[in-house]
C-alpha cells in the first residue's frame, strides 16, 4: 500500500487549531517546524484565530494564578484554576546598599508588583522598588522608589525588560506612576506602553511617555500639564485616546443627599441636585492633538445615582464600555452611548455575591460572562443570558481573594517581536 505523505501545508493548518500551550511542544520536532511556529506569520495568524480564547490572571506581589476557561465553544464557559506562576525576576535590580550625593545610605526593600496592563498574550508589569534612608532628617524618613517595566509573555514564559523612564530613581515626592497601558498600534504594526506620572509643581501636574517596542525608545508626548483632573489606574486606551474617569468627592452621592433631605438635616435644592448629577466626569486624551477633553457621559436617569458607576474597560470589547452597579452595561458605539444590556440583581442574596461584578467577556450568543468575590471572599462566575434572563453561577476553586484580576489570552506573541 502506497504511503500517504501530508503535506506542510496541512500540518500548518493543524497546529493553527492548537492552543499556545500544545504548540510550545511541537517546537522541538525540528529545526524546521521551529522555524515555522516561530514566524511571524504563524505567530499572527494563531493569534487571530484564538483572540477569544481568554483566561483570568489573579496578580500577587511576585506571581499570578491563572484560571482557564473551558467550555468557550459550547457557550458555556466554566472557570477552572490551572496553575500558579511566578514572574521572571527583573535585571535591573537596585543595589542592595546605595549612597545619595550626601553620602546617605538607602537600604533596598525588595521589588513588588505596581500596575500592570495585558494586551495579546503579553503582560506589561510594572515593577516597583522602594528604598529607604535609615537616617531621620528633621524627623522624617527619606524614602526613595525605583520602577522597572518588564513585559513578560507567561504562556511561554518569554520577557523583556524597557528601558528605563523618568528620572529614576527619585524620592517618592518627585513623582508617582498613576497609571500603565500597553496596546497595540495596529496602524504602524506597533506595541506601545503608555505611562502617566503625577507630580505636584504649584499644582499637581501629569506626565505622558510612550515606548514604542519597535524604536525601543522612550518619548514624552506630553509633560508638565495641568490636567482638568488626575488620571487615575481606572482609565483605559482606547481608539487612539487615553479615557478616565474623576469623581467630585466633595459632593454627596444622591442616594446620602435624599435620606438627610428626608430627615430635614438639609433643605431640597435643585442647585445641589445638579451638582449630584454632574459629579462624575469622562475625559478623554488624545494622543495625536495632546489634548484632554471632557466627554459626554450616557443619561441614566434622574434618579441615577453616579456614585456607583463602576471603572470600565474590564470588557473584551472594541467599544468603551461602562458598567454601573445597578447593573446597566453601557458601550460608546460611533460616538453614542447605548445601553447594550441590564443585569438583575436577583442572584446577589442567593449567593451572597458583592455588589461589585466585573464584565469580562462576551459568548458567541452574547451572554455576558463576569466575575464577583463570594460573601467568603472566594471567587464567583456569574454568566448572564439576557435571551433567557437566566443566571449561571460557579465557583472558581483554588483561588483567593485578590483586588488585581486582569482579562487575558495565551498567544505565541513575543516580547521581543522587534
Amino acid at each position: 500500500m502506497k504511503q500517504q505523505i501530508i503535506s506542510d501545508d496541512v500540518i500548518e493548518s493543524i497546529f493553527l487549531k492548537l492552543p499556545a500551550k500544545s504548540i510550545l511542544q511541537f517546537r522541538s520536532i525540528s529545526k524546521y517546524w521551529n522555524s515555522v511556529l516561530t514566524s511571524p506569520g504563524f505567530v499572527a495568524t494563531h493569534r487571530h484565530l484564538h483572540h477569544s480564547q481568554y483566561c483570568l490572571l489573579f496578580v500577587e506581589d511576585d506571581s499570578i494564578n491563572v484560571v482557564q476557561y473551558v467550555g468557550l465553544q459550547q457557550n458555556d464557559p466554566v472557570a477552572v484554576f490551572t496553575t500558579r506562576l511566578s514572574f521572571p525576576p527583573p535585571l535591573q535590580i537596585f543595589p542592595s546598599s546605595w549612597r545619595d550625593n550626601s553620602g546617605r545610605l538607602y537600604n533596598y526593600c525588595g521589588w513588588k508588583t505596581g500596575l500592570f496592563s495585558s494586551c495579546n498574550g503579553i503582560l506589561c508589569i510594572d515593577m516597583i522598588g522602594d528604598l529607604h534612608n535609615d537616617t531621620v532628617n528633621h524627623g522624617l524618613h527619606t524614602f526613595m522608589c525605583d520602577h522597572v517595566t518588564v513585559l513578560w509573555n507567561p504562556c511561554t514564559n518569554a520577557f523583556r525588560e524597557l528601558p528605563k523612564s523618568g528620572g529614576y530613581p527619585k524620592t517618592t515626592m518627585d513623582g508617582r506612576l498613576a497609571y500603565l497601558g500597553f496596546v497595540y498600534d495596529s496602524s504602524n504594526n506597533d506595541y506601545k506602553v503608555i505611562k502617566v506620572e503625577h507630580y505636584f509643581e504649584g499644582s499637581f501636574r501629569s506626565a505622558v511617555d510612550i515606548f514604542s517596542l519597535k524604536s525601543n525608545m522612550w518619548t514624552s508626548i506630553a509633560d508638565n500639564i495641568e490636567f482638568p483632573y488626575r488620571i487615575g489606574d481606572e482609565a483605559t486606551v482606547i481608539n487612539g485616546g487615553l479615557y478616565w474617569l474623576e469623581r467630585d468627592t466633595e459632593t454627596l452621592d444622591l442616594e446620602t443627599y435624599q435620606m438627610l433631605v428626608r430627615r430635614g438635616r438639609l433643605e431640597y435644592s435643585e442647585d445641589y441636585m445638579q451638582r449630584i448629577r454632574t459629579r462624575e466626569k469622562l475625559f478623554r486624551f488624545d494622543f495625536t492633538t495632546k489634548l484632554s477633553t471632557e466627554q459626554e457621559l450616557p443619561h441614566m436617569g434622574e434618579n441615577y445615582n453616579s456614585y456607583e458607576t463602576q471603572a470600565f474597560a474590564s470588557l473584551a470589547s472594541d467599544y468603551l464600555s461602562l458598567f454601573t452597579n445597578n447593573g446597566d452595561l453601557w458601550l460608546l458605539k460611533d460616538g453614542s452611548w447605548v445601553k447594550h444590556m441590564t443585569i438583575p440583581r436577583v442572584f446577589q442574596n442567593e449567593i451572597g455575591v458583592d455588589p461589585d461584578l466585573m464584565p469580562l467577556f462576551f459568548t458567541k450568543d452574547n451572554s455576558i460572562v463576569t466575575h464577583a468575590e463570594g460573601s467568603t471572599k472566594s471567587s464567583v462566575q456569574v454568566t448572564y443570558d439576557p435571551h433567557q434572563s437566566s443566571f449561571k453561577i460557579y465557583k472558581v476553586h483554588g483561588i483567593q481573594h485578590s483586588y488585581r484580576i486582569i482579562l487575558h489570552n495565551q498567544t505565541l506573541v513575543s516580547p521581543s517581536i522587534f
